[in-house]
């Protein structure tokens, strides 16, 4: 039976990661080196298995419809957080993104009450459609590989491609 995820599970889920910044170091930082900068509390495992092992217990050990079968094979639990924490990496991202973009930009004649209005509109929308971002956004925001933010003035664009054509130009003259 496939582990369906329901929105108390990711809440524990979420809740547990918020509550242990070592344990979020390890998981989500590349350099593993300076956790004594970022976290508050000691990390629960030395690794990204051991960590998704203790969160599984956590969440599924005295849950009423999946205690049973995580005695029986925990490690299908422990990837499964696994699996769901790169979900909602996945959704965090499109929502990140969406909330980053400028689009066109500010255009003449866009009054400050309307750029507001549409940011103000994105704000609400994004925890009623992923109630987790808020939360997810304290522990991400910063990592780059989460929240890196890729800005062209002009879709398709190579702005690279034509500083070296510059360069080029230049250096002939």
């Amino acid at each position: 039976k496939l582990v369906h995820w329901m929105n108390d599970q990711t809440d524990l889920l979420v809740s547990w990661l918020t509550s242990h910044s070592a344990n979020c170091h390890i998981l989500f930082y590349k350099n593993k080196r300076d956790l004594a900068d970022h976290a508050t509390d000691k990390p629960s495992a030395k690794d990204k298995t051991g960590i998704h092992d203790i969160i599984a217990k956590c969440i599924f050990e005295m849950d009423a419809e999946w205690a049973q079968q995580y005695v029986t094979s925990p490690k299908k639990f422990s990837t499964c957080v696994g699996n769901h924490i790169s979900y909602l990496h996945k959704v965090f991202v499109k929502h990140y993104t969406k909330l980053n973009r400028t689009g066109q930009g500010i255009q003449p004649g866009d009054g400050a009450m309307n750029l507001h209005s549409i940011y103000f509109k994105l704000l609400t929308f994004v925890p009623k459609d992923f109630p987790f971002y808020n939360n997810l956004y304290g522990i991400w925001n910063g990592i780059l590989n989460f929240t890196t933010k890729f800005t062209m003035s002009q879709p398709g664009k190579s702005w690279g491609a034509n500083h070296l054509r510059l360069i080029a130009t230049c250096s002939k003259g």
